[in-house]
């Protein structure tokens, strides 16, 4: 908000997908599983600016955009032994308007006690820019200029790569995880305002880290509370890389009434993190409410979900688990060929 003026982003999404699987069970303990899946998404941004004082004057604009997503992935699961599971795959994404990429996978699963597991995991992953991403946002908005709204059409989507290692302790109702993970990303997409009060989006020159670990406890019956604490943090420079949580803390239940149907709901506490320029940005609530039902033997199930209910300003961008994006709902229905 240079000099007192602001952008003002709201907007909303309709998502429409289909998946389809086969699995082929091998000799020897191999299963291969090929798949493919296609998405289609319908995306509405709202844009306002708020001149700097005294004039305070307002321009608004709105953007509609349409796009899909072909996937299709291949993976294969080896049992090296009855208590060692190896599992490999890529998958290939084909966005309609950038160009394919190839996401290679791999897992390692190991029972070392009775009821401990050993899970150690890679994967890559590409995010395509958003609507907003794609367009420079000026001042020009409040007097109607043309030059309020500029292409950006040189943006590049974004590579991830994550590393994980997780324990886990599952017997007696109880499960017990520990999990640590470190992410880079390569051609990461940064917003920022200017002094002369332009949006910009661009593609950092310099590969984004984060490194993190969890730590979570639950307990498993027709009431299923939880408690966890996770540490998040950006490993690059804080002037280039979207803000991430230092600490948080959360703790959930899930109820399941019958066997078809399940409620939970999940309080978070986000601490003082640090911003942009050094500030300590102050700590905030997160919630999340959800509705599961899926009836046993049937191809239909139903779900519902409201995140992030206390969300009072915007959230950056970011491939940590925290922050969560701003509030939204969202409904699924499900039908299994």
């Amino acid at each position: 908000e240079p000099g007192g003026g602001r952008f003002e982003i709201s907007g909303e999404s309709f998502s429409l997908g289909a998946v389809q699987e086969f699995t082929l069970h091998l000799p020897q303990r191999v299963t291969w599983l090929l798949g493919g899946a296609y998405r289609g998404d319908f995306s509405t941004r709202e844009a306002t600016v708020v001149a700097p004082e005294p004039a305070g004057e307002t321009g608004a604009i709105s953007l509609t955009a349409r796009s899909a997503l072909f996937s299709g992935y291949l993976q294969s699961r080896v049992a090296i032994t009855p208590k060692n599971l190896l599992t490999a795959g890529i998958r290939i994404d084909a966005p309609n308007d950038f160009a394919p990429s190839w996401n290679p996978r791999l897992a390692f699963v190991s029972e070392v006690f009775p009821g401990t597991f050993l899970k150690l995991l890679y994967g890559e992953a590409t995010q395509t820019p958003d609507l907003f991403d794609l367009f420079n946002l000026s001042a020009g908005l409040v007097d109607g200029e043309v030059t309020g709204v500029e292409q950006n059409p040189d943006l590049e989507p974004e590579k991830l790569h994550s590393v994980e290692g997780i324990v886990q302790f599952d017997r007696w109702g109880f499960d017990l995880r520990a999990n640590g993970y470190y992410t880079w990303i390569g051609e990461k997409i940064v917003q920022e305002t200017g002094e002369d009060l332009v949006l910009r989006s661009y593609n950092a020159p310099e590969t984004t880290r984060y490194a993190g670990f969890e730590l979570e406890m639950a307990y498993r019956g027709v009431i299923s509370p939880s408690i966890g604490y996770a540490f998040s943090r950006t490993l690059s420079d804080p002037d280039t890389a979207d803000n991430a949580p230092a600490h948080q803390v959360y703790s959930g239940v899930e109820i399941a009434p019958t066997p078809a149907i399940h409620l939970s709901a999940r309080l978070d506490w986000v601490g003082t993190r640090e911003g942009r320029g050094g500030e300590d940005l102050p700590p905030y609530p997160l919630g999340r409410l959800s509705l599961f039902i899926e009836p046993a033997g049937s191809p239909l199930s139903f779900s519902m979900t409201v995140r992030n209910l206390f969300d009072t300003f915007h959230l950056s961008r970011s491939v940590t688990p925290i922050p969560a994006p701003p509030r939204s709902f969202t409904l699924t229905l499900r039908y299994r060929f």
